[in-house]
């Protein structure tokens, strides 16, 4: 809306000059032209108001592991960048907006629950959420899971994990046998192909770190192993008076717009 202040100096303004060279009624009247002007505005703002809210529902955040890739490329090393170049999305400040990955696609199940089970001689056996148990090539039969399954006992990684459907309909989760989960829904796992990242691959990664007036502030990341490498972690900013287009380690994107909370944006070109 107009503040009051801006629009009764638009008034005055206006009839000074309508005063001199036109009918002084005009701004007495509370039906005549300044006041068709003024709602004429705020219509246009309203309007405008209108799109932007429009276009910022139409824009899909960007969902680093959303899935797009056919059977026949499944177990099949590739360079995963995301997002698409060109494709227009949002992310919220502390997200990753760019990745750049190697590793291949695999069959697997991802609880988005955490268990755990104590034993007798104190260790105990744990399922942790989002983590993948995977199948690494088409003809493994069991779904493995390559965090240490068990805490205060010297056991290898990569446990054999277990997903079976019941007769009502609900699955039953394991790892090693050692913990398991019953009665799950759809809602509490997902079961499908999933992005796994090469041994010693180097994964990079920008993510937004929030507005302070024009200026725009990133942070780029280095992960070897699941692990960030605190060496190769560099903020960067750019300044959105010398225009709107960004470009860091090889990777150039266009902000579209920004505030202190979301970010919407596209790639031209991915990290080289």
């Amino acid at each position: 809306m107009v503040s009051p202040v801006f629009s009764q100096i638009r008034i005055v303004s206006s009839c000074l000059f309508i005063l001199l060279f036109s009918t002084p009624g005009w701004c007495i009247s509370p039906s005549g032209p300044m006041d068709s002007m003024i709602e004429s505005m705020d219509r246009i703002k309203n309007e405008q108001t209108v799109k932007a809210l429009k276009f910022e529902s139409e824009v899909d955040l960007f969902v680093p592991d959303e899935v797009d890739v056919s059977e026949s490329d499944m177990y099949k090393d590739v360079d995963d960048s995301r997002p698409r170049p060109g494709n227009v999305v949002q992310v919220y400040m502390g997200d990753r907006m760019i990745i750049q990955r190697k590793g291949y696609y695999s069959d697997c199940v991802v609880p988005h629950f955490s268990a755990d089970k104590n034993h007798i001689g104190g260790w105990t056996s744990i399922i942790k959420a989002e983590v993948p148990a995977c199948k690494h090539k088409p003809s493994d039969k069991k779904y493995r899971v390559s965090y240490p399954n068990y805490v205060g006992m010297n056991k290898a990684t990569n446990k054999a994990t277990v997903l079976k459907k019941n007769k009502n309909g609900t699955y039953k989760y394991c790892v090693d046998w050692g913990v398991c989960k019953d009665n799950l829904t759809d809602n509490d796992l997902y079961q499908g192909p999933a992005f796994i990242s090469i041994n010693g691959s180097l994964q990079r990664t920008i993510e937004y770190a929030g507005k302070k007036g024009n200026e725009i502030k990133f942070i780029y990341s280095e992960y070897k192993d699941g692990m960030a490498r605190d060496a190769f972690t560099r903020e960067f900013q750019i300044d959105l008076a010398d225009g709107s287009v960004a470009a860091y380690k090889g990777a150039v994107f266009e902000i579209v717009d920004v505030n202190n909370a979301i970010i919407t944006y596209k790639v031209i070109r991915h990290m080289k």
